[in-house]
């Protein structure tokens, strides 16, 4: 069941549903839930001496970052000058401290691989006495972390980097939106201890997106749709764009993670890889085509041209199109023993570290660094870390899946609400059955049947579009008015029927 929310019975039964399909949805072992219970809210003498092992950065004021309604608090951060350079601290909650390998939170864990985030609740790896609390970096409590503490050029470089297991202590719990508003010249009296820091951190983040442009990675600034719920109830969906400090978080984590994964294999470590390979052929053939259709072409699909398309329509109404188009052209990234580099972002060598609390894989580089400072050779095979990567992608995928399944239903529970009314559409995406079109306003989709437009007309793959028996053409970004039609809230299903069409249509 959900931790939190969805407490409407009718579409709390819709996502409980989804929730036992899925697997996630079984409780922690009563053994897990034991192990949690005795682990103490606030770090034993022990723990609070530090020493060569465990180094002491109470004195320096990190802050964590995070959105508003957040709970747990994994990373925290850090920026100086130096000289023309930077020097960077990444802490991550040191959750392998409290998960040994085997105990009966791990297996929990491990079985989970990953937290999923729903509408209302969310269903985590690890129980909440660790998630939001003992593992959980809040402000003014002693916290123990591993730590990324890199010396930086003035374009974002290596020079020096160490990672280390050291005590911190957050100094204060900031959100993307407060910080934004400081990046907008509106800071609030809370923010002024920090202004000099965040400063240093903008600068900082402003040069490592340069330096992963110039190597040539895919620069997203993707528009999300999010279900809005009230009292369990769906009531809208906010569309939410990445702003500047989002960015600015994402650039120093996946910095973090890149060190990771060079001081890993350097020394044959034995983590699992962040790997993401090139779009295959056939994704790519329709990418070009789909392209066409909105005035755009492409001369070698590669990360540094996709980011010049995207750079080329920003601001633009076809913007959020492409983007859609894009990573629906993507392949899917997956963990794996082998190191197999990263497309996407453009890098050679890429660990998930940064996220302990809710994803295993990080979990298990903690693991396998502690072990390895301990001087310790964590006992596996080849085969059991090609096993573990599988399963930990599996996990992931299926959470994905489940999350999307709760947002489409969302999505019909609404549309269910406006059924028999007209909207202005979009369409978004072809397939052999019809067409789907986003509903201006909801922003939800719908799927515009092909026979909707009578008995000869079919789904021009090669062309990557819809041909009238008339001999019109129905291509992406085509405007429409539509009518809800047809609502399956648990199947998450809309359909839609076709009120009108615009008076040019490319013949």
């Amino acid at each position: 069941m959900l931790k939190q929310g969805l407490r409407s019975p009718h579409f709390e039964s819709v996502v409980s549903g989804l929730v036992k399909d899925s697997g996630f949805g079984l409780g922690f072992s009563k053994a897990a839930l034991v192990q949690a219970s005795k682990i103490p809210t606030q770090l034993l003498p022990e723990e609070r001496a530090c020493d060569a092992a465990r180094r002491d950065l109470r004195a320096l004021p990190f802050v964590t970052i995070d959105g508003e309604d957040a709970k747990d608090f994994d990373d925290a951060i850090y920026v100086e000058r130096r000289g023309e350079g930077f020097r960077l601290w990444v802490a991550i909650s040191d959750v392998a401290h409290y998960v040994p390998q085997g105990s009966a939170l791990d297996v929990c864990a491990r079985e989970r691989a990953t937290s999923v985030y729903l509408v209302g609740g969310v269903l985590p790896m690890l129980p909440e006495r660790l998630s939001n609390q003992m593992c959980s970096l809040l402000p003014g409590e002693e916290r123990l972390c591993l730590v990324v503490d890199m010396v930086l050029d003035a374009e974002g470089r290596f020079l020096e980097t160490e990672i280390y297991p050291a005590t911190i202590q957050s100094a204060a719990r900031l959100t993307y939106e407060m910080v934004q508003r400081c990046f907008d010249g509106n800071p609030t009296r809370r923010l002024s201890p920090f202004l000099p820091m965040l400063e240093n951190a903008r600068a900082l983040a402003s040069r490592l997106h340069a330096l992963r442009a110039q190597r040539g990675a895919l620069e997203l600034q993707l528009t999300e749709r999010h279900l809005e719920c009230k009292k369990g109830e769906p009531v809208g969906v906010r569309l939410c764009r990445q702003q500047e400090s989002h960015r600015l978080i994402e650039a120093f984590m996946l910095r973090a993670n890149e060190a990771v994964a060079r001081y890993a294999e350097r020394r044959a470590l034995p983590v699992l890889f962040r790997c993401h390979g090139a779009p295959d052929s056939k994704k790519l053939r329709i990418f070009s085509k789909a392209l066409k259709s909105l005035g755009l072409s492409i001369d070698k699909p590669n990360p540094r041209e996709f980011s010049r398309l995207l750079s080329a329509v920003r601001g633009k109404p076809s913007e959020r199109l492409l983007e859609h188009l894009l990573l629906r052209s993507m392949s899917p990234a997956v963990y794996s023993e082998k190191n197999e580099g990263h497309y996407g972002l453009g890098s050679s060598a890429y660990v998930h570290f940064t996220s302990p609390i809710r994803r295993y894989p990080d979990l298990w580089v903690h693991r396998v660094l502690k072990a390895y400072w301990a001087r310790k050779r964590l006992s596996v095979d080849t085969k059991a870390l090609a096993s573990l990567a599988k399963h930990c992608s599996e996990q992931e995928h299926s959470a994905m899946t489940l999350e999307r399944d709760v947002f489409s239903c969302g999505s019909a529970y609404l549309a269910e609400k406006h059924m028999g009314k007209n909207f202005q559409g979009t369409m978004v995406a072809f397939a052999k059955m019809g067409c789907f079109v986003e509903l201006e306003g909801l922003w939800i989709e719908g799927l515009l049947r092909t026979k909707n437009f009578g008995d000869r007309a079919f789904f021009d793959e090669k062309n990557y579009c819809l041909q009238l028996s008339n001999g019109r053409t129905l291509e992406l970004g085509t405007r429409c008015t539509v009518r809800i039609s047809d609502v399956q809230v648990q199947q998450g299903f809309v359909r839609l029927q076709c009120l009108a069409l615009p008076k040019r249509v490319k013949e």
